[in-house]
């Protein structure tokens, strides 16, 4: 992750899952320093298995109202979702997979 940025202490909304767990979605804060721009949106996972519970940058969506209308009716974590948490991850090397 940027190194200035903070996830967000509280999450703007959050959806349960089918099977089970939470996706939360929310902004995430600018550390220290002078910031031009919106903050990006990050999402963590909570309770799901072979996904990791750490907040991490959502680059596929920069809406926070198209985000909640998808999600909205969809127990299932969307396929751009999906992508987005493997490359944060797989890019900054910050988690291990459990397998």
């Amino acid at each position: 992750m940027d190194s200035n940025l903070i996830p967000p202490k509280q999450w703007d909304s959050y959806f349960d899952l089918y099977g089970g767990g939470r996706v939360y979605f929310g902004r995430a804060t600018s550390g220290e320093g002078m910031h031009v721009g919106t903050p990006p949106i990050m999402a963590m996972f909570q309770d799901i298995e072979y996904y990791p519970d750490e907040p991490f940058i959502v680059r596929s969506k920069r809406s926070m109202l198209k985000i909640n209308a998808e999600m909205k009716n969809n127990p299932f974590v969307p396929d751009w979702l999906r992508a987005d948490c493997f490359e944060y991850f797989c890019k900054t090397g910050g988690y291990k997979w459990k397998v």
